[in-house]
């Protein structure tokens, strides 16, 4: 088993967990027009309500109800998830991959503990990661930039495919309720 495989040792999965309106599946419903969740194991549920829900139900000539199931998934960018990095001073510059310059830089500066001003990020590769290399990218970019100035010269690292599944962000299962 993954060691970031999804915690189902409660036995509940999306499709397991009841109504959220009764507070079972650990769901609550929000006073004054918020929403509000609580963690129940897997499964979390929120439910927003504004104004007389029920009394628009019983008002309305017709009410439709929808559900949606996603069985969840991980994405595979079809380019290589990797990176080049290279320091000149103080001041370092980070090839990779990615759909956000500037957080990839606060990423990239939180983990040597070093000012943004110093971090320079190039997203040289970008190709349909479909949001998925972004966690992985976040474990390695700060490695690679450190091992990089330890050994005083560019460093490239490039995943496995493998290793790019281990570490890519999973789209959780789950189930859309609409009325």
């Amino acid at each position: 088993m993954s060691p970031n495989a999804p915690d189902l040792s409660r036995g509940r999965a999306p499709r397991d967990a009841e109504d959220p309106g009764t507070g079972a599946g650990g769901g609550q419903r929000g006073q004054g027009g918020q929403a509000r969740g609580q963690r129940a194991g897997n499964a979390t549920a929120s439910i927003a309500q504004y104004g007389d829900v029920e009394k628009g139900f019983r008002e309305a000539d017709i009410i439709k109800e929808f559900t949606y199931y996603y069985t969840g998934g991980v994405v595979a960018p079809l380019q290589p998830c990797g990176s080049v990095a290279r320091w000149d001073g103080d001041k370092v510059t980070v090839w990779g991959m990615g759909q956000a310059i500037y957080p990839a830089r606060a990423l990239i500066a939180r983990g040597l503990g070093t000012d943004v001003a110093n971090v320079r990020f190039i997203n040289k590769w970008n190709g349909g990661t479909f949001g998925g290399v972004r966690q992985a990218s976040e474990k390695f970019y700060p490695w690679v930039a450190y091992i990089a100035k330890m050994a005083g010269r560019p460093v490239k690292l490039t995943l496995q495919k493998d290793q790019e599944l281990a570490h890519m962000q999973v789209k959780p299962e789950n189930i859309q309720k609409f009325k």
